[in-house]
């Protein structure tokens, strides 16, 4: 239970010692950092940097006593706390994203007119979940979203079902493709706004998301890493003309071989 709770404040950029020791002090109460070394079996001197942290994250208290006392703050706050600072973050990149992309502009480079296709490799669901997003963001055309019901699960707790929903209202077919599963959770794959949702025998426990003629996001299965770190699971993309082409012909083939949901399954 707790290592999946470790796992779980990952998504929030906590290192495992730091999320240990935030979960050990919720068991255990108020408690010396002596006491807590113990308990964890830890450092002392690793633990002290560890409460550091979670205090600057704001999701513990600490006295200024001596002996230290230590005790977490409760989750909902501490959580709290964390997204007010992972704002706080992004609002000031973005502030100086405006003059770095001025000063990057300025540097140009005679080259040929040959334009490569981009090949990455991203990893870390909270990266491939945000690039899905981006994805979605700039689709202009139909997006096929095959991937295991386990994984839509986990869409939906993202900003994709939204993205999802503004493509409908533009027009834009986004074709979700699942396993077929007879005790698939229908509410879950009903949230996340797609109009045309299939189920069909996948290729893999992977994941795959193209927009026709424009990019696509592929991994191998993700089933393997739904309970061990989050920064395992990665993801390739590409804008690779040739191979958009032929995964989008793929998910094509799926999709008519798949088994429709109608709105009459839904309620």
């Amino acid at each position: 239970m707790h290592s999946e709770l470790v796992n779980s404040l990952a998504e929030y950029g906590i290192d495992k010692i730091d999320a240990l020791t935030y979960v050990t002090l919720l068991k255990n109460g108020e408690i010396k950092i002596s006491e807590l070394a113990k308990i964890m079996n830890l450092d002392r001197g690793k633990l002290y940097r560890s409460v550091k942290k979670l205090q600057t994250l704001g999701m513990i208290n600490s006295s200024f006593s001596n002996p230290i006392m230590c005790s977490a703050k409760p989750p909902s706050e501490a959580l709290e706390n964390i997204l007010y600072l992972k704002e706080s973050e992004y609002l000031t990149l973005k502030n100086q994203s405006t003059q770095i992309i001025k000063d990057l502009s300025k540097i140009t480079l005679t080259v040929s007119n040959f334009t490569a296709s981009n090949l990455l490799i991203i990893q870390g669901k909270t990266n491939i979940y945000a690039k899905i997003e981006k994805l979605l963001d700039n689709a202009k055309d139909t997006v096929y979203i095959v991937t295991t019901e386990t994984d839509l699960h986990r869409m939906y707790f993202t900003s994709i079902p939204s993205k999802i929903q503004q493509l409908c209202t533009k027009n834009i077919d986004v074709k979700i493709i699942t396993e077929q599963n007879p005790e698939v959770d229908l509410q879950y794959i009903k949230r996340l706004n797609s109009e045309n949702i299939g189920f069909a025998n996948l290729p893999s426990k992977g994941r795959i998301i193209v927009e026709k003629n424009s990019s696509l996001i592929m991994s191998g299965s993700s089933e393997k890493n739904s309970t061990s770190s989050t920064n395992l699971d990665s993801v390739l993309f590409t804008d690779s003309e040739e191979m958009v082409k032929n995964i989008f012909s793929l998910c094509d083939l799926i999709w008519h071989s798949s088994k429709k949901l109608t709105h009459v399954n839904l309620h």
